[in-house]
């Protein structure tokens, strides 16, 4: 499960569950992000556990179209 979870409320702003820790799934989890609550995430800082799957280039690149931080 990969998601998207508001620190000072504990929503979850947005997730994606699959069998397997792909790339496919945070990107997905993004994009439902971002259709979501699209006029809320300009400048939200994004956190994650560094596997391999967030440090791929095709996922910066989503979290920069979207104007997202990345920590």
């Amino acid at each position: 499960m990969a998601s998207v979870i508001d620190f000072y409320t504990r929503e979850v702003l947005s997730y994606e569950v699959r069998t397997s820790a792909k790339l496919k799934k945070v990107l997905n989890m993004l994009k439902k992000l971002k259709e979501n609550h699209q006029d809320n995430i300009k400048g939200m800082i994004i956190q994650s556990d560094q596997g391999v799957q967030y440090q791929n280039s095709r996922y910066s690149d989503l979290l920069k179209e979207y104007e997202l931080i990345y920590e």
